[in-house]
This record gives structure tokens, sequence and C-alpha cells, in this order.
């Protein structure tokens, strides 16, 4: 075949791909208001700093009459972005061609890259049988081998079932689907390509007021930029808040996200206790509470604790006090430090007495 051949054939192909055979289904995706895939890669990445990895590669699989069944990119997009900081695997639609997606995993453990995932799948091709099986369990073990290495993040971006859900990764849902990306952009500026490198960092001014007695303090501390909505949705969760089973296990896996990632960690303390209750106790409060213990003595990334009010009980301990692997602790002048509340002590220690 000539040169000029073979680029017609290539260009034909490259111009069907583009337009993609599923036109129809992306017509009813604009319909029904959710993004196709390449729209989602345009809003994720700069314009033309996508590189995608096997186009034009679809399935083997002959059985139950799937050999007729092809589609562009076997529904399953991969590739890297120009600095190769981020590899992003984007499944949708029915399906997920499993050796694709091990293969961008392994390249992104090679390289050291972050890896960004969007699943808008129906998990594994069933006609596959016991093959679909074994395909998953690969990409499980890249999971496993990447966790703590490189930063792994996950959009559900739609209906999804099986090992598509099935992710050892920081996990956005709940989000509009344009608030997910845009989130998702804003939080890899925080985190390193990989766990031997140092974050991103910033130069920030900050004005120290005096009288900051404002019962919002995230608006004193936190600076007025694009990214503040981001910290402040992360850390409204943290203050003013009694410590739960189901607070305690979310931000053990914070604590252990920063040690990884060379991440520095700033708590602000206010906690009167435990939730108390059988509710509580059935939850696995005890055992929460001790992943949470161990994930903050464990941690060597620096930490500052600042006690904005109250720190009762083992909830003070808990939450990374003065001798629990703290680089600097602070109390306010409102902080209040004790066993338990005044209450509950006069009721013990005077209990015999007419007080």
């Amino acid at each position: 075949m000539s040169n000029f051949k073979f680029g017609r054939a290539t260009s034909e192909i490259q111009c069907r791909y583009s337009i993609g055979r599923r036109a129809k289904k992306d017509n009813k995706k604009r319909v029904d208001h959710k993004l196709t895939v390449r729209e989602r890669l345009d809003l994720l990445f700069d314009e033309g700093t996508f590189t995608e990895y096997d186009r034009y590669v679809v399935h083997k699989c002959n059985d139950f009459g799937i050999k007729k069944q092809k589609f562009d990119t076997d529904r399953v997009v991969t590739g890297h972005e120009k600095s190769m900081e981020e590899l992003s695997m984007l499944s949708h639609k029915t399906s997920l061609f499993s050796e694709k997606v091990s293969k961008i995993k392994s390249q992104a453990m090679l390289v050291g890259a972050r890896i960004i995932e969007e699943n808008d799948s129906g998990s594994a091709k069933i006609q596959e049988g016991v093959l679909s099986l074994a395909r998953y369990a690969e990409i499980f073990q890249r999971n496993v081998n990447s966790s703590g290495v490189i930063p792994q993040v996950l959009l559900i971006m739609g209906p999804c079932a099986g090992g598509a859900v099935t992710k050892s990764s920081v996990v956005i849902r709940n989000f509009k689907r344009y608030q997910a990306i845009a989130s998702t952009r804003n939080l890899m500026s925080y985190l390193p390509s990989s766990n031997d490198e140092l974050p991103p960092r910033r130069e920030w001014a900050l004005e120290d007021e005096a009288n900051q007695a404002s019962p919002d303090i995230l608006n004193n501390i936190i600076p007025d930029d694009l990214n503040k909505h981001i910290i402040r949705s992360w850390c409204s969760k943290v203050v003013c808040m009694m410590l739960g089973y189901r607070f305690l296990d979310c931000r053990s896996e914070i604590c252990l996200c920063m040690c990884c990632f060379n991440i520095r960690g700033v708590i602000f303390e206010d906690v009167p206790g435990f939730l108390s209750g059988t509710n509580q106790e059935y939850g696995g409060i005890i055992k929460h509470g001790a992943k949470l213990l161990y994930a903050f003595t464990e941690c060597t990334t620096p930490k500052i604790t600042d006690i904005t009010r109250k720190g009762y009980r083992g909830a003070f301990d808990v939450m990374s006090c003065k001798r629990l692997s703290r680089d600097m602790s602070y109390a306010w002048p409102t902080a209040e430090i004790s066993a338990m509340r005044a209450k509950g002590v006069v009721e013990i220690i005077f209990r015999c007495q007419n007080v």
C-alpha cells in the first residue's frame, strides 16, 4: 500500500472514530442532560493535552453472537495528559474492556502518574464468562498495588454495578456532573504525582487581625481563592462535631492519604466526646475510633492541632492531642480541655454531698 493510500485510510478511520458510530446514543445522552465520554474529557483536561491509547482496539470474544457487536474503542477510553502527571481511564456505557484498564494502571505505576477514572458502566461482559472475572481480578490487584503509591480518584458519572464500583481509591459522588469534574481538577492541584514527590505549594498572604471571634473560623483561616470551597467541604465536617462511627471511619482514611502523599495537616478540634447509644456501639465506634487513633499516630507528615473550643474525654486523644505524634498544639482562648464536662465531674466527685 502506498503512503497516500495508507494516509487516506488512516484519515477515514480517524474521522469515523471521531464522529463515532454511536451518534444516536450520544444524542440520547444529551437529551437526558448527560455528558458523553468525549465531552467529559474536554472538561477534565485542557484542550489538546490528552493523548488516547489503543483507540482502535476491540474485543476478541466470539461467543454468544458478541463477535458482531464491536464498538469504537470498545466503550472504554484510556490515555494520558500531556505532562504525564495524570493517566486517565474513562469507562462508560455498558461494558468494560479490562485489558485496556489493566494496561493503563500498570503504566501509571511505572511512571508514577495519578489515575483519574470516570465510570458509567454496567460491569463486565457476561458473554466472556470466567474470563471477565479473571480480568477484574487483574484490575483489583493493580488497585491494591497502587494504593498509597499514586493518587487514585474515581468519579461515578452514571449507573454502575459490580466491579465498576469496587475501587481502592478516593470516590467522588453526590455531585452534579460539572461540579464533580471541576472538583477533581482542583483536588489534583493538591496531590503529588506519587508518594516520591512533595505536594504542590502555594504562597498564601494571610492578615492576622485581632479579635477574630467569628463562629465560622474557616472564613478567617482559609485564603479566599478558587480552591476555598474544596477545603471548606472537607473541613466543615470536622469542626463542631461529636465523634460518631461514620465520621471516624472517613477521617482515618484522610489521615492515611496524608501520610502516603506527604500532605501536611491542620486539625481544628471541637469535640465534646464520642456519641453515645447502642447504635454507635453496634456500628463499631470503638473499632473506628482505634483506626483514627492509629492513623494519627502513624502519620509522619507535619501536623498542627488547634483546639478551638471543647476537648473532652477520649475524643481529645483521638483528635491528635499534644502527646499523640503531633508537631504543634495550640489552645485558643475559648478552649476547654478536661476529662469530662464540668457538670458530670461535679455529679461524680460530689455525689455524696449537697452541692
